[in-house]
């Protein structure tokens, strides 16, 4: 995490252990890494012109069935620049991604 006063920007940088699993977008197995695309959302809820950028290694897995696919993020919908709104009340969704990326999924073998 960093942060920049003249810019008035803080940058937080998500990313997950290697040798982490995660489940294929179309049936939920837990599958290898396959390789990682880096991607960028700016967050749009925060105070004033001050900006938050999310920087992720974002995963592909490489499924026996069903071939690679990008693992789909909590924090943005796909293809979007732009994070999900944050409301007060709502499960947070960086804490999620934040147990996601920390954790990867259980090796089911």
């Amino acid at each position: 995490m960093t942060f920049t006063v003249e810019e008035k920007c803080l940058d937080l940088h998500i990313n997950f252990p290697d040798g982490s699993r995660f489940a294929c977008p179309v049936c939920g197995e837990a599958c290898p890494v396959h390789d990682t695309r880096e991607h960028t959302w700016r967050h749009t809820d925060f105070y004033q012109d001050e900006a938050i950028y999310l920087h992720a290694r974002v995963p592909r897995v490489k499924c026996p069935e069903h071939g690679v696919h990008q693992v789909p993020v909590p924090w943005a919908r796909e293809g979007s620049k732009f994070t999900l709104p944050i409301r007060q009340g709502q499960s947070p969704r960086l804490s999620h991604a934040q147990e996601l990326y920390q954790d990867g999924l259980p090796n089911p073998g």
